[in-house]
């Protein structure tokens, strides 16, 4: 009963979300990419990146948007409650494996711990926004799943563990951690049969290794120009710890309002520090005090944590420096942790009727904040406004609200917001191009030729720069000027089909000229 009643209550929080629109990457992966006709192209996510500019593999992520968009095209509602079901099954399977003999969590500490878990405000920054939200809670889910299937004995437990382990991390890159989560419950002996010799030892992490290496194949020939990541860790050493600090003020005291992507001038709030500090020293207290019961346990949960917040803690240079979505997988490890202290001291009645207390009281809070943050996901004006209000300085997203008022042709809105970007980045070549566009929707042609100038003196490369100068210039009458640029921005980029198009017609234009 359990697991059934977790899952209704978990669907029902974020059941409401079915009224949210698109956001921010939604339109990038869902609404401006053609919905598919044929079977055959839903499966082509197999043998294409996740995003055309950046090296994600995520071919199950993408299927199951591409399934979706076949069968219901652009209503949001439908993917906004697969997030949902994912949410809800993802709090199961961390109840499933806090039940696990290895951790003999009893039903109520481990069914407590996963409604903290779903009802996190760091969980809501995974189910409303759809996109992001879906890469983020289909992994959790297969690693959550596929740890729970590696405690067990035999070998059919050890092929579903490797099988959901590949769907993860053909779900997202972050599932490369999870060899390290077999390899320390087999080392710390929570496994129901940890190997004793190193010709076990071989024979258990062989498959490991093979499928690490046929995905590495597989990324390599979707990437064949190379995936590059630079290292970062040795410029900025001390970003690791500051997204550790951000995962723990996020965990442990987190905002009421949705804050973004947040920058470190943004999310570090000393007010938070003493709070922070205060609630782990009582948990490292505790812990000391129950060290010889809980040691093996705390020591995989401990480990858990660094382990799934070592993908994104900047070791590596990466998009987005911090973001609430990275401690999804992390606070399974956080609310297993609890849990394992909860057990501990379950005997003693008091501490157990406080225990359950302090956690309804924190869950419900929890639950408030989660539901009150969906406001700000209703849709794309309303969720770049507030990204824009937390942090009035960030570049991603101003440049997406004035990228909103362009696709809604509200084109002086657009110039507005890309005037405003000029005055701290007056030398991005993508804002004055853009800027560029919107003053020729306008008709302003003088000063969309100014902008657009002003963008190859920067960047003499940029075929949509050519592509709309030579517009403005057809519009002025300057056909000679327009052919020129035309022709330019196929020199820079051949397969430009606007451009094509437009020098098509200007040349035909010309040959009819006396």
């Amino acid at each position: 009963m359990v697991p059934g009643g977790l899952f209704v209550l978990v669907l029902l929080l974020y059941v409401p979300s079915a009224r949210l629109g698109f956001v921010y990457d939604d339109f990038d992966l869902i609404v401006e990419v053609p919905a598919p006709r044929t079977l055959g192209e839903i499966a082509s996510v197999f043998t294409k990146r996740h995003w055309h500019d950046l090296p994600y593999y995520r071919p199950i992520a993408g299927l199951s948007i591409q399934l979706q968009h076949y069968l219901h095209g652009l209503r949001p509602a439908p993917f906004h409650l697969f997030n949902a079901t994912l949410m809800a099954a993802a709090a199961v399977a961390a109840y499933a494996l806090w039940r696990q003999p290895a951790f003999g969590v009893p039903p109520v500490p481990a069914a407590l711990a996963a409604a903290l878990l779903a009802a996190h405000p760091i969980v809501s920054s995974c189910v409303y926004p759809i996109s992001s939200g879906r890469e983020t809670l289909l992994p959790a889910v297969f690693i959550v799943a596929a740890v729970t299937a590696a405690l067990h004995r035999g070998l059919g437990w050890r092929v579903a563990a490797l099988a959901l382990w590949v769907l993860a991390l053909l779900s997202k890159e972050q599932a490369v951690i999870v060899p390290g989560l077999f390899l320390l419950a087999d080392a710390l002996g929570l496994s129901a049969d940890p190997p004793r010799d190193w010709r076990k030892w071989l024979l258990r992490y062989l498959p490991v290794m093979a499928i690490l290496v046929a995905y590495f194949a597989v990324r390599s020939s979707v990437f064949p120009g190379g995936a590059a990541h630079r290292v970062a860790v040795l410029h900025y050493p001390l970003r690791p710890l500051w997204s550790l600090a951000f995962f723990f003020q996020s965990t442990l005291t987190p905002f009421i309002d949705l804050v973004y992507e947040p920058r470190r001038a943004i999310w570090f709030d000393p007010w938070r520090v003493p709070v922070c500090l205060g609630i782990l020293v009582v948990l490292f207290v505790i812990t000391c005090q129950r060290w010889r019961e809980v040691q093996s346990a705390m020591l995989f949960w401990l480990g858990w944590i660094v382990l799934a917040l070592l993908p994104t803690a900047n070791l590596l240079a990466q998009e987005n420096l911090y973001a609430e979505r990275y401690g999804l997988l992390a606070l399974v490890g956080a609310a297993g942790a609890a849990a394992t202290l909860a057990t501990s001291l379950w005997h003693v009645t008091s501490v157990r009727r406080a225990v359950t207390c302090l956690a309804v009281v924190v869950t419900i809070a929890a639950a408030a904040v989660s539901v009150h943050r969906a406001a700000f996901f209703l849709d794309e004006l309303t969720f770049l406004s507030q990204w824009r209000h937390t942090d009035p300085n960030s570049y991603q997203a101003k440049y997406n609200l004035a990228a909103h008022h362009m696709r809604q042709e509200e084109f002086d809105q657009t110039e507005l917001v890309y005037r405003e970007m000029l005055t701290r980045w007056s030398r991005d070549p993508k804002v004055l191009g853009d800027l560029g566009l919107a003053l020729l929707r306008q008709s302003k042609l003088d000063e969309a030729a100014e902008a657009l100038t002003r963008t190859l003196r920067i960047d003499a490369r940029d075929s949509h720069a050519h592509n709309r100068l030579g517009m403005v210039f057809q519009l002025q009458g300057h056909l000679h000027k327009a052919a020129r640029q035309y022709a330019r921005a196929l020199e820079v980029d051949p397969g430009h089909t606007a451009a094509q198009e437009n020098l098509a017609r200007i040349q035909s234009r010309l040959n009819e000229s006396p």
